[in-house]
């Protein structure tokens, strides 16, 4: 996949085959509809390892933050609001990747301490823009 900024479906399938746990994320500010759609696919999507998905809304309005709760809460995906934790206005795409590859990296530590003689995870950050 190095070198390649465009990938089909099947070299993604391929790639995450090998993949022992996946971190996606989706930042967002106020793209509400396109947002829950991804949310969506992503939550309906076949993959056949372990996946963590996670939307950062960047400083949405408040109506669209609500929105994100609820949905959070029905779709059973995590929300991290960034304005709880840093001031600074959007776009914080530098955060949400700093926070992201934080949570994979504690994902992977936990696996490996868990499971006993088991490779290390592999951790796969996809990044949907709005």
């Amino acid at each position: 996949m190095p070198g390649n900024a465009h990938y089909d479906k099947f070299e993604l399938r391929q790639f995450i085959f090998i993949m022992k746990c996946i971190h996606i994320i989706t930042p967002v500010k106020d793209s509400i509809e396109l947002t829950l759609q991804t949310a969506e696919a992503i939550l309906k999507s076949d993959f056949t390892v372990p996946f963590h998905y996670t939307i950062y809304n960047d400083f949405s309005t408040d109506e669209n933050t609500k929105q994100l709760k609820e949905a959070s809460l029905k779709m059973g995906f995590e929300l991290v609001n960034l304005s709880e934790i840093t001031s600074h206005p959007s776009p914080n795409y530098l955060l949400v990747l700093q926070m992201a590859q934080e949570k994979a990296i504690i994902c992977k530590r936990q696996r490996e301490s868990s499971v006993p003689g088991e490779e290390a995870s592999q951790l796969l950050l996809l990044f949907a823009d709005d």
